[in-house]
């Protein structure tokens, strides 16, 4: 199946795994539009990453922001995010609703987009492994209306910071500070987010864990 550049974008979240996506793409279609979701509550190493690559690389970027609800307002009404989403009501799935997929939606439609490039891999849960195994590197995905390609899908985690290191392309710094994913700075859906954030940002845990006080909590903008 074929699309045309202007149809296709790629889904950048500042972290290692896509940036090499956007790489790859970008050797084929230097001007290939690159989304990346706002959810306003992202690392400031990302927003930092972000700003920088996009002025270096000369990015043919856009930004969606959060729609009707933001992460805050999530927490108060769902609680806090859980690893395991059993059901479309639990607060993960009702949070990455609100920051992520229905802004996502919103700007492919707009757009007419076709044609999605990502930086998943199969390695990185069993329940990827799962789906790769199952749907390959390009599948379609009804929810989106559009056709998403994995072209790293098989990769291993030594592999990517190989072709990391190999071709010289920048990465967020996160990494240096012993973190393996960027993520949300306060997303409570990995295993180890209380070590990282208590060690990161222990005001912003404590704000988390007190999610009834949500009206106390820090405005977005301060970790922007």
């Amino acid at each position: 199946m074929e699309f045309e550049p202007q149809n296709c974008y790629v889904a950048w979240s500042g972290g290692k795994d896509s940036t090499i996506v956007l790489h790859l793409t970008r050797l084929v279609y230097p001007q290939i539009l690159v989304i990346f979701n706002d959810t306003k509550i992202e690392y400031p190493e990302t927003y930092s990453f972000i700003k920088s690559i996009s002025k270096t690389w000369n990015l043919n970027i856009t930004r969606t922001h959060y729609w009707k609800k933001t992460f805050w307002d999530c927490l108060k009404e769902y609680g806090v995010p859980k690893r395991k989403v059993r059901h479309k009501g639990d607060a993960r799935a009702n949070c990455c609703y609100y920051l992520k997929e229905v802004p996502t939606i919103h700007e492919i439609k707009k757009r007419k987009l076709k044609c999605c490039f990502e930086g998943s891999l199969a390695t990185e849960s069993h329940n990827r492994m799962l789906w790769a195994e199952k749907k390959g590197s390009c599948s379609f995905n009804k929810k989106f209306n559009i056709q998403r390609v994995k072209p790293i899908i098989w990769w291993t985690e030594s592999e990517v910071w190989q072709f990391i290191r190999t071709n010289n392309i920048p990465y967020n710094s996160l990494y240096d500070k012993g973190f393996d994913r960027t993520g949300c700075m306060p997303c409570t859906c990995h295993r180890y987010w209380r070590e990282k954030l208590i060690k990161y940002n222990p005001k912003l845990y404590d704000k988390v864990i007190r999610y009834d006080n949500v009206q106390e909590l820090f405005s977005a903008k301060d970790y922007k």
